[in-house]
């Protein structure tokens, strides 16, 4: 009896870690049109507390990938909320008096070699403002980037100059894998960054993160920029940048722009800064970074003007008629494995739009139910 229990167990954690690995394997793989739609539609496989919380995570984490920027936000806010990071009434932090410009941001990079900027894993708006940040910050003085979602084995990816998904072969990066990322990436190439990988998985992760920043960042060429990942760039034990911090001797800056559980941002209405700018008065980081919301009219949000990227109507470039849900992904064709410049998740109607960053030609590639469509377009 206790052999065929072992026996049962076994079986039962076997299947779960297999659907908790769907999304994540989705991600490190190519993506697949037939494993996105069984897994979205697969909710009823995770309805216990111990599954619920992984799912929403992980399929929050993908639509991300797929464009489905709303929903993503959407699923973690439910799933925060399950797991009480979210109060039932949040405080309302008033920003009138917080504006600021790019001239502000400007002067205060001045004044460090360190700059140290967190993203939330599933809103890829924060690594645009990274991008849009990146050539200020290279005039400033800043050469060397360095990135927690960097694989270290990708040793060839300041030659290439883009990043790849030929798993199992190599991946520059899980989350890199997703397109924004991957833009951020080649954007600091092209400017001539020199990227620094620095995860790591051991037990003391925080200090060997800042042990593995340390030991290769080189002050005689140039400045640091660092993002991270959520409280990484914290200034308090037992966080990265407190040990960091310890390790060069120096002051470092350090931006949040993920938006505490506890309070709710209230924009003013009559004035047209750029972002708002608050000290943490929590003083874990030196400031906290709101952008103001603004509402696109289609499925490009109104941050991709942070990185420039033009857009195009989808019908302009494939007028066929296409039955359901889809997938339209944008790739750079002289990039070998190279993850895509866009791709977007339509779940049920084609009046969609492409982003690109700059007038060139591309490979459109198209997945469906019923086919898979690959054509080289002029934009």
């Amino acid at each position: 009896m206790r052999n065929l229990f072992i026996i049962a167990f076994v079986v039962f954690v076997s299947k779960a870690n297999a659907q908790l690995s769907d999304p994540f394997d989705m991600i490190r793989n190519p993506i697949n049109y037939d494993s996105i739609v069984h897994f979205i539609n697969d909710s009823s496989s995770y309805n216990s507390p111990r599954l619920e919380d992984a799912y929403l995570q992980s399929l929050g984490t993908l639509y991300s990938f797929i464009g489905n920027y709303n929903k993503a936000e959407e699923l973690f806010i439910i799933r925060d909320t399950k797991k009480g990071y979210i109060p039932e009434h949040k405080e309302e932090l008033q920003l009138k008096g917080f504006g600021v410009n790019q001239d502000t941001l400007v002067k205060l990079y001045k004044q460090y070699n360190v700059v140290m900027f967190n993203e939330a894993h599933h809103m890829p708006q924060h690594r645009a403002f990274l991008y849009s940040q990146l050539e200020v910050l290279k005039e400033l003085g800043f050469t060397q980037l360095a990135l927690e979602a960097l694989n270290d084995e990708d040793t060839e990816i300041s030659t290439r100059a883009y990043p790849v998904n030929n798993n199992p072969e190599l991946i520059t990066g899980v989350y890199i894998s997703e397109p924004v990322y991957g833009n951020l990436l080649r954007h600091a190439i092209e400017l001539g960054f020199t990227l620094i990988p620095y995860e790591t998985f051991k037990l003391r992760r925080e200090k060997g993160q800042a042990k593995n920043i340390f030991s290769q960042y080189n002050k005689e060429q140039g400045k640091l920029v660092i993002l991270a990942g959520y409280g990484h760039i914290e200034e308090k034990f037992p966080m990265m940048a407190y040990h960091l911090k310890k390790m060069l001797n120096e002051e470092l800056l350090s931006i949040c722009q993920h938006t505490k559980f506890d309070i709710e941002p209230v924009f003013p209405n009559s004035d047209n800064k750029d972002f708002y700018l608050q000290k943490d008065p929590n003083e874990c980081y030196d400031y906290c970074l709101y952008h103001k919301p603004h509402v696109s009219d289609f499925n490009i949000p109104y941050w991709y003007t942070w990185m420039n990227f033009k857009h195009v109507d989808f019908a302009n470039l494939y007028d066929e008629a296409i039955n359901g849900s889809f997938i339209v992904q944008l790739f750079n064709p002289n990039e070998v494995n190279g993850i895509p410049i866009y791709q977007y998740f339509s779940e049920e109607s084609t009046e969609i739009k492409i982003a690109y960053p700059k007038s060139d030609t591309y490979k459109l590639k198209i997945l469906s139910k019923e086919k898979t469509v690959e054509k080289l377009v002029n934009l």
